[in-house]
């Protein structure tokens, strides 16, 4: 399997408070995992470096070998890097195929073979048969 995902010493630290220590972490393509642990732990700080929402204090983020660190939220999304937040954030008038149209349109500068994109993201997220 190739490497989609790896971090090297993220750290996030607030004005004192470590929030992430040195983590090392690896997905695989096609891998899936979960990150677990308490209240406090660090999960949404963590996701939240990789997707770029913040910038991490120490370390590296490698998306397909690339070095992503430094990237702004709207660069990494476009990479392929997305996160979804606890608040639903879809528009409940509209079905799922015009929800996922709207965030591939969105997320082209120059949209091209929208159709094969929505069944790509619906079938990356397991949402064919909801569409």
């Amino acid at each position: 399997m190739a490497e989609l995902l790896r971090t090297e010493g993220l750290t996030k630290s607030f004005e004192g408070l470590l929030a992430n220590d040195a983590v090392d972490f690896t997905l695989e393509s096609g891998e899936l995992r979960c990150v677990i642990g308490p209240n406090g732990a660090g999960k949404t700080t963590f996701i939240s470096m990789i997707s770029g929402h913040l910038k991490p204090t120490a370390g590296i983020i490698r998306y397909r070998g690339e070095e992503v660190t430094r990237l702004p939220v709207t660069e990494r999304a476009r990479r392929g890097i997305c996160r979804k937040f606890q608040t639903p954030s879809v528009f409940d008038n509209l079905a799922v195929v015009e929800n996922v149209e709207l965030a591939v349109l969105a997320s082209a500068r120059r949209p091209r073979n929208v159709a094969e994109q929505i069944v790509h993201v619906l079938a990356l997220v397991r949402l064919e048969d909801q569409a």
